[in-house]
């Protein structure tokens, strides 16, 4: 797998990861909450919710997201797609 940045629209830069049976994917629930201020000094609060799928090193280390969702029942039932494809176990986190 490879993670990667496109410099210019050309370019592909970015380093490859190899994927061993160590590995393991799981799901993790992020809020972003996003404050801005009017000239009034008013406040508002925008939440953003992401459901990300993210490989993790045989450590327990993240190492690269691999797709992100709006809800977690989408994100379900790829992460059971993406296990037997890669042939990775799934590791459950309450984040």
């Amino acid at each position: 797998m490879r993670f990667s940045n496109n410099l210019f629209g050309l370019l592909k830069t970015g380093r490859w990861i190899r994927v061993i049976d160590t590995m393991k994917v799981g799901i993790i629930v992020k809020n972003t909450t996003w404050r801005a201020y009017s000239q009034s000094n008013r406040s508002m609060d925008i939440t953003q919710g992401d459901v990300l799928i993210v490989l993790f090193g045989s450590k327990g280390e993240q190492l690269i997201p691999l797709k992100k969702f709006k809800s977690v029942e989408a994100a379900e039932t790829e992460i059971e797609y993406m296990c037997g494809t890669l042939g990775l176990q799934r590791r459950y986190t309450e984040s």
